[in-house]
């Protein structure tokens, strides 16, 4: 039993290092501009994928936005964030247009918030057992956008 415990300790230390590793692995110039793009950031954890750093984390500024996630392209450029949204924070024009051509959709929403403070929505769909996404700005138009993460 104490040989399982020991054993547990270590993998979990382990795991916390690694952690803690990773994160010093962030480029200095992404994480000066994340600091400066999200001072009130609080319990932020990095993580990197095709060729991206995403930073999940709690906002705790004055707009109080939650848990989210912005994305930085390796020279520190800010790509966008990605906030989570309840069915009922959604603007009603949205709702609208989903439940007119996606009628018995299932639907999971996330604000995507550009640099240069745009905003629209990504709207994941499951409906027939088929997964959809759609982009959608407020006043509920469906419109483009390349996501790369």
């Amino acid at each position: 039993m104490k040989k399982t415990m020991i054993a547990v300790i270590l993998l979990i230390s382990g795991g916390f290092l690694f952690a803690q590793e990773r994160h010093h692995d962030v480029p200095d110039q992404v994480r000066q501009n994340f600091q400066h793009d999200y001072p009130d950031a609080r319990q932020t954890h990095w993580n990197q994928s095709n060729g991206h750093w995403h930073a999940s984390f709690n906002d705790q500024s004055p707009r109080g936005r939650g848990e989210m996630i912005a994305h930085y392209d390796q020279d520190g450029r800010h790509l966008d964030s990605h906030i989570p949204y309840d069915d009922h924070d959604v603007p009603p024009a949205i709702m609208e247009h989903l439940q007119n051509k996606y009628r018995r959709g299932h639907y999971r929403f996330e604000r995507i918030e550009a640099p240069d403070n745009t905003g629209f929505f990504r709207v994941m769909i499951r409906l027939g057992g088929r997964n959809r996404i759609v982009f959608m700005n407020e006043q509920g138009e469906e419109r483009p956008y390349e996501d790369r993460h």
